[in-house]
């Protein structure tokens, strides 16, 4: 998918023109339908005209002359067509119908070379020769001096050979190793910078740090940074020079550059030493798990599962990726790529937790601290660059690097407003929500007077001790005799009454007389966050969904201290006793649970009847289908069920008979020994076996919505949960977004071409967000940023998920966007087709890509829904997922989320139908897969997986050195 993006944007300066003129000038013709080309499996192919520009070197019908060779003979196009029509029968899709449309026909721009392969080596060679050359400059260099004492001058200072310094306007060298130093608490402000170029040291202070300014703002402004690029770094022509700057994580120095937020693009470029670490030898996710445990000799839970696995496959792990490869800091990186010792990190504390006066008194120390790390980058980049050209020969791998390091993402007044009303919408709603569980808390504080909360089956075993008053010793005093109490004038009881005020002592304590639940919740006097009544209640505390009477499929929640969070079925009785039994049980459950109250209240009859016979699952669908959405307080529920006509015992009948318990979920527990009902856990996403610790949490947002999470306190609760999911998204992303750096353009600083069109601006409020983009920050060279790169589209009920609404362009420009629509199948299947018979469309991937339609469920995704009798959605998911190497466990899994309804062997066996039908079942001669729609496709990933040097099959990159066969001993685990 990256790869194909960057074939995107690197063709795109050169067709732009092109396209222009050819839509202004209407150069192009349609063909009808009965002019086609078809393939041998009668799959339309592109028009004579197009074939024969973009393949020029082969005539337009020479597929149908291709063969395969195959051992030893070669397999003739009648056995080929033989062995694609008996696989596409298999999969029900020979015969059909094609699917036409008309030819278009339109002159294309000259290749620049025989093929579309070398005309996109071409562009790219193009693209990065300028750049490519500065970074071979740095390699055959030696590195100037470093001087002796670092000048503390506002600006940039330039060091020369005689140990001179001069103040100049930027760093004037064409390549640069850069790193910039910012203090913390100080905000997103640059604080200090050096840099080195293949002639001179220079070094940076910001303005605040020498003048000892006070920063009235937190707005960051143009004049804030630090400067790279000025009109002496111009061509003749006027272009800004080309320009490359190399460091480690280099995204985030580059976000404090004056030059980067202007709106006019630059020629400068960036060049990551840990984008190029990890492509060279990263390390995955779960790896770096465990060359952490390795140096630390934790006994994490995934180390201890990954051992066990070892155990039971009788496998011995390789050991040597952990030699080849290690953690990305630049510490680990410059030790693993240089052999030196690993450089020193204990001045960065005082950027972490120090103050700008600590930096004054330590300028030298940490000037060098920071020269030292631009000292480190290049001896790694020095290290990793001939590496890296080797394993990535293709001139577009490192052109889309180089791209996707220049993210740039305008802002206006609107992203100021954006958070301004998130922040008040969601302090709205968590307000109103508190007001919310604080009326339920105080209703339910109020049940101990009459002790109601004992037939609750939600309540019941919070902990309802009461701390009484302490009253002081009465004092002994010589009086006189007091009068007898039946004597007692109005005087005596009132004189009594004044005496007893001596008794009361001056601290009564936390809340005596209330339950120890709802003393907990509100604050104690002398805090500063006291407030009147349970104020520290939210949906994170354990006793929210118990007040809010959280119901799961119709089932009351219920905790456990060894299990997590639950729910109750009715319908056991192996546990069920006498109430004469009860009162004489130690296990406290047994004696208090209001077993009678849950029955009654859900209407499940305990002796033979009409409804005698029906069980837990039967119990479960007939709840689903009679609840009301809404949610209802017990009294009206009760009311509810009896309205059924199911008939409620007003005296419960315990008898021994079992019944029959087909409930599907995570239980039962029997251990859990609550009277009369089975106690199961509330599925997790990671599977069985994993605690719950909060069903109001984010991984549940779903359930709320789909009404599998219900509160049964009424309206108010179920507006409670409705308030949880709208907050859910800020929750969870309002840290990251608020800690975004914005940088405000001055009116004076605006382009003209952003001044000319102003008039259509609201306010003439205008700034750039600059996203600190590790360009391959994977070991499949995906980008990564946390907060852009993963926003999702947005809710209409999800408070901030407007997110990506709010980058806009300024006056004057447009955002012009591109995709490919299912661009990973296409591959996929391309790859499949290549191996299979090479034939468009011989694969039934290849075919569903090619010709399926979602009308008649012919599509992929369609087809496997149908296949395993599941949505389209869901479908879609496993068939990403797959394709990327998930296995059959994964889709159990996933499909056990999907559905939390489903048993373990339903899921396995519609997994087990999915992977047999798609990637096929493993032939024990060959060891290739046979028999799915994408086996072919498999086959060929995994004889490239398994070769002795895996490369990729178009731009022939290498994996990671961490995960090469050799070095993995093929760890299944891994």
């Amino acid at each position: 998918m990256l790869r194909c993006k960057m074939l995107m944007q690197l063709a795109k300066t050169h067709y732009l023109t092109w396209c222009r003129k050819l839509i202004l000038s209407k150069a192009f013709s349609i063909s009808a339908p009965c002019c086609v080309r078809m393939n041998e499996i009668n799959i339309q192919m592109l028009s004579e005209s197009l074939y024969n520009q973009i393949f020029k070197t082969l005539p337009a019908q020479s597929n149908k002359s291709l063969s395969r060779k195959n051992g030893n003979e070669f397999e003739t196009l009648k056995a080929r067509m033989q062995k694609i029509e008996k696989h596409l029968v298999e999969h029900n899709l020979w015969g059909r119908d094609p699917v036409l449309i008309s030819d278009v026909d339109l002159e294309l721009p000259k290749l620049l070379g025989n093929n579309l392969d070398e005309h996109m080596q071409e562009i790219a060679a193009m693209q990065i020769s300028d750049y490519v050359r500065l970074a071979e400059l740095l390699i055959s260099t030696t590195l100037p001096n470093k001087p002796l004492e670092w000048r503390f001058e506002k600006g940039w200072t330039k060091y020369l050979p005689d140990g001179s310094a001069v103040p100049v306007e930027f760093p004037e060298e064409d390549v640069l190793v850069f790193d910039v130093e910012v203090l913390m608490n100080e905000g997103h402000y640059p604080t200090l910078a050096t840099t080195v170029s293949d002639k001179y040291w220079y070094s940076w202070c910001s303005d605040y740090l020498i003048a000892d300014k006070f920063c009235w703002t937190q707005d960051i402004h143009l004049s804030d940074l630090i400067p790279m690029e000025g009109v002496s770094s111009r061509t003749k022509e006027g272009e800004l020079q080309k320009r490359l700057v190399i460091g480690h994580n280099v995204g985030f120095d580059r976000s404090f550059l004056k030059e980067q937020y202007y709106t006019r693009r630059t020629n400068m470029r960036f060049l990551d030493t840990m984008s190029l670490h990890i492509a060279v030898c990263g390390l995955t996710s779960f790896q770096r798990i465990l060359y952490q445990a390795s140096k630390t000799h934790s006994n994490r839970k995934e180390v201890r599962e990954y051992t066990e696995k070892q155990f039971q496959f009788n496998h011995t792990p390789g050991e040597d990726w952990k030699e080849v490869s290690g953690m990305n800091n630049l510490s680990d990186v410059y030790q693993l790529h240089t052999g030196r010792e690993p450089i020193s990190k204990e001045e960065r504390k005082v950027f972490i937790e120090g103050t700008m006066k600590d930096v004054r008194e330590q300028f030298q120390q940490l000037m060098n601290y920071c020269s030292g790390d631009v000292e480190a980058t290049l001896e790694t980049f020095r290290s990793l660059w001939p590496e890296f050209n080797d394993r990535f020969p293709h001139p577009v791998t490192l052109a889309g690097m180089l791209e996707l390091g220049m993210g740039y993402l305008p802002i206006n007044r609107n992203w100021e407003r954006y958070i301004e009303q998130a922040n008040a919408t969601y302090e709205d709603l968590q307000r109103e929500s508190k007001l919310l569980l604080m009326g339920l808390a105080n209703d339910a504080c109020q049940l101990l007077e009459s002790t109601e909360y004992k037939n609750d089956p939600w309540l019941w075993d919070l902990d309802w001790t009461v701390k009484p008053v302490k009253l002081k010793k009465i004092t002994k005093k010589k009086t006189k005799d007091k009068p007898a109490l039946e004597e007692e004038t109005a005087e005596d009881r009132v004189k009594r009454v004044l005496e007893s005020q001596e008794r009361i002592p001056k601290n009564m304590g936390h809340k005596p007389g209330y339950p120890d639940w709802y003393r907990e919740l509100c604050p104690k006097e002398n805090s500063e966050e006291w407030k009147r009544g349970p104020s520290l209640i939210s949906s994170q505390v354990r006793v929210a969904p118990k007040l809010l009477r959280l119901t799961w499929d119709g089932f009351p929640v219920h905790y456990s201290e060894k299990y997590g969070w639950g729910y109750l079925v009715p319908g056991r009785t192996d546990n069920l006793l006498s109430p004469e039994l009860q009162e004489n049980l130690d296990n406290e459950k047994q004696q208090r649970f209001p077993t009678e109250a849950l029955y009654k209240l859900m209407g499940v009859p305990l002796e033979k009847d009409e409804y005698g016979g029906m069980t837990a699952r039967q119990y479960e669908d007939f709840v689903n289908s009679k609840i009301n959405s809404d949610g209802m307080d017990p009294d009206e529920s009760s009311r509810h069920w009896k309205a059924t006509g199911m008939k409620v015992k007003p005296q419960l009948k315990f008898t021994k008979k079992e019944q029959e318990l087909d409930h599907i979920g995570d239980g039962p527990y029997t251990d859990e020994d609550i009277p009369g009902c089975w106690f199961f856990k509330i599925p997790h996403k990671d599977g069985k076996g994993k605690r719950v610790g909060n069903p109001l949490a984010k991984n549940y947002v779903n359930m709320i919505e789909n009404g599998t999470l219900r509160a049964m306190s009424g309206d108010m609760a179920n507006l409670v949960l409705r308030n949880s999911n709208a907050c859910s998204y800020w929750k969870m992303n309002k840290k990251r977004i608020e800690s975004q750096m914005t940088v405000w353009f001055k009116k004076k600083e605006l382009s003209k071409q952003v001044l000319r069109s102003m008039e259509d601006a609201e306010d003439g409020m205008f700034g750039a967000i600059l996203p600190r983009i590790i360009s391959a920050g994977t070991v499949t060279r995906r980008a990564v940023e946390p907060t852009w790169l993963t926003a999702s589209n947005a809710y209409e009920d999800r408070v901030g998920s407007e997110l990506k609404a709010m980058i806009q362009a300024p006056p004057g420009y447009h955002f012009v966007g591109a995709d490919v629509d299912s661009q990973e199948l296409w591959i996929a299947a391309i790859i499949g087709d290549s191996y299979f018979a090479k034939i468009h469309g011989c694969t039934a991937l290849g075919w569903m890509t090619l010709q399926g339609k979602k009308s008649d469920k012919t599509d992929l995704h369609s087809k496997v829904a149908e296949t395993v009798e599941i949505s389209r959605d869901h479908a879609k998911v496993f068939n990403y997922g797959r394709i990327y190497g998930a296995g059959q466990k994964f889709a159990e899994k996933l499909l056990l989320q999907f559905n939390h309804k489903m048993t373990e062997k339903e899921a396995k066996e519609k997994a087990a139908i999915m992977y047999k039908t798609t990637k096929g079942v493993r032939k024990k001669e060959t060891g290739e897969w046979d028999g799915g729609s994408e086996s072919a496709m498999f086959n060929k990933l995994e004889s490239i997986a398994k070769s002795s040097e895996p490369k990729t099959p178009v731009l022939s990159c290498s994996i990671s050195k961490a995960l090469e066969p050799d070095n993995v001993n093929d760890d299944v685990c891994i």
